[in-house]
């Protein structure tokens, strides 16, 4: 509090607790969100849900594939799936699991 336009004051301070009128107001405001923001909240947790449960779903389907394709040669004698593995590599010298690499990838995608 600010006193303006006098010579001299006396002055008494009844009460500087915590209920004072001073820290009362100098508290942040409670958060005000509009409808929109709430809305737009939920349809935002609904797309990545569904989004999760796709990548999911496409990446069993993938795993599924590669059991059943990625060792099969073709008639020259090349494995027909050379390019997701490396030469000289196996899928378990990854950092990462197999399946846990292609659903962060099918996610970003």
């Amino acid at each position: 509090s600010v006193l303006r336009n006098t010579t001299w004051v006396i002055g008494l301070a009844v009460y500087t607790g915590s209920q004072s009128k001073i820290i009362l107001n100098s508290s942040d405001p409670p958060l005000k969100r509009g409808t929109i923001d709430r809305t737009i909240d939920r349809i935002l947790y609904v797309v990545v849900l569904a989004q999760c449960g796709l990548v999911t779903i496409a990446m069993i389907g993938y795993v599924i594939w590669e059991e059943i394709n990625i060792y099969k040669k073709d008639d020259l004698g090349y494995y027909s799936t050379w390019y997701l593995i490396p030469k000289g590599e196996s899928a378990s010298s990854f950092i990462f699991p197999n399946w846990l690499a292609i659903w962060f990838s099918y996610f970003i995608l």
